[in-house]
């Protein structure tokens, strides 16, 4: 998030502004209106996922509804990008085959590469979204797991490695991020 508001400053300046100008507040307060409305998308579709079409329609209102969502998006605060974050996770393993078994479900591969994603974008933003990002990666490694000892998926040798690969990354990311935060 800091890198962020230091990229927008750059930019700015690179334009003839400083970073206390009105066009500095618009990008950022667009920037996380963006990912409010990117939020609210994925908090549908996921409510639409697990439950039917009425909860995720009452989901999605309570999500407009709410007076934080509106003061995070228009303070261009750090929490919203966390609400992105997480809700990105929730629909990336809500649409893959470990927990979907439809046949439009994201493949396993696939997965693990949107969950690097969004492991990586949820550890550098604040600490909860490092422990976020590990309790998720301790239960889907646990689900992988049970699935591959069920027969339930079929892992050739190549996407073992891709797994395990991912996994190291996202693991060796979080602990890097909690080493950095004194935690």
């Amino acid at each position: 998030y800091p890198l962020l508001l230091k990229i927008i400053a750059i930019l700015i300046s690179k334009i003839g502004f400083a970073s206390s100008t009105k066009l500095w507040n618009i990008i950022v307060i667009f920037l996380a209106s963006t990912c409010s409305i990117i939020s609210l998308i994925l908090i549908d579709k996921s409510g639409n996922i697990i439950f039917n079409k009425k909860v995720a329609t009452i989901s999605s209102l309570i999500f407009v509804l709410n007076p934080y969502t509106f003061y995070y998006s228009l303070s261009g605060g750090i929490t919203i990008y966390m609400t992105l974050g997480c809700s990105f996770l929730t629909y990336v393993l809500l649409k893959s085959e470990l927990f979907n078994y439809s046949n439009n479900c994201h493949k396993l591969k696939f997965t693990m590469i949107l969950l690097l994603i969004g492991v990586f974008f949820l550890s550098s933003l604040r600490p909860t979204g490092i422990l976020f990002s590990l309790v998720t990666l301790i239960l889907v490694s646990i689900e992988i797991y049970k699935k591959y000892l069920n027969k339930s998926i079929n892992l050739t040798t190549l996407e073992k490695y891709i797994i395990y690969f991912i996994f190291t990354i996202c693991f060796l990311y979080c602990f890097y991020e909690l080493r950095n935060n004194n935690l």
